[in-house]
């Protein structure tokens, strides 16, 4: 027959293995965001923070809550079935709610509909289609595997036909911040091809648009000054890739600045 000490120290003892048990697994729960993140780290990047604590907060509550201290074989098999619905989740979530800018751009073989597919807030990818197929298979695709600011339309090169502009922000090989930055593509025969994929202008970019000037376009951006202040200056094609035209304005607030880029007429 048990005594009533005997049975105090058991309790005792399943409430200290308990105790122990919750902080591996609350431990383990942050390992498990930090495992999700390093997969899915484009799709939630601009809250990763907030992802881990929240993460930590479900999981911690499900094994305080539901468990109670059961065995590990369980908690670790119900775990790893959260983790897995979780993920499936948050792709599918991604994959089903695709934002889609498109126009047109005619050639002097063919007109053709380009289509930029949001998938998820980091990821996108450009397509080329035919200007007569609704829902067809693309003709090229191009994937953008980081955040997308701007899409546009414009001859920049003057030969006549419309390219496509792009605002991605990303890093480059010789310069491992990830900043806004300006690509430039071109449709051959319907496929998409690079034409410009800059690494940086004159000053950090921050936004840009596109001014027809005698049948050919120049790129107008908005640019961070050293003293905090914004310009707004002008680039135009020459050769193989854009150069610097002039300034439009200089040491003006982020609100003049939006005004010059939005009037196409100054």
């Amino acid at each position: 027959m048990t005594t009533r000490p005997h049975r105090r120290k058991e309790r005792k003892k399943q409430s200290e293995e308990r105790c122990d048990f919750r902080s591996l697994y609350f431990r383990s729960a942050k390992s498990d965001a930090h495992d999700i993140l390093s997969v899915y780290r484009p799709f939630v990047a601009d809250s990763e923070r907030s992802f881990i604590r929240l993460w930590e907060i479900f999981s911690a509550t499900i094994c305080f809550t539901s468990f109670n201290g059961r065995n590990a074989k369980t908690m670790h098999g119900f775990r790893l079935s959260v983790v897995l619905a979780f993920a499936y989740l948050l792709l599918a979530g991604c994959k089903n709610n695709r934002d889609r800018e498109t126009f047109l751009i005619s050639t002097p073989a063919a007109a053709y509909r380009v289509q930029m597919d949001s998938i998820c807030t980091d990821s996108f990818s450009i397509s080329s289609f035919t200007a007569k197929e609704e829902n067809g298979k693309p003709i090229s695709t191009w994937k953008l595997n980081y955040p997308v600011f701007r899409f546009l339309s414009a001859d920049v090169d003057g030969d006549g036909t419309k390219d496509i502009l792009v605002g991605v922000i990303k890093p480059t090989r010789f310069d491992s911040v990830s900043r806004k930055r300006i690509f430039i593509f071109k449709l051959l025969d319907g496929h998409i091809r690079p034409l410009w994929l800059g690494s940086r202008v004159s000053r950090p970019l921050q936004d840009f648009n596109t001014i027809p000037i005698g049948g050919v376009a120049v790129i107008r951006t908005i640019e961070l000054e050293q003293n905090g202040k914004y310009l707004v200056a002008e680039y135009k094609w020459q050769g193989f890739g854009l150069t610097f035209s002039k300034y439009i304005a200089r040491n003006i607030d982020l609100y003049k600045a939006r005004r010059w880029l939005a009037d196409t007429n100054q």
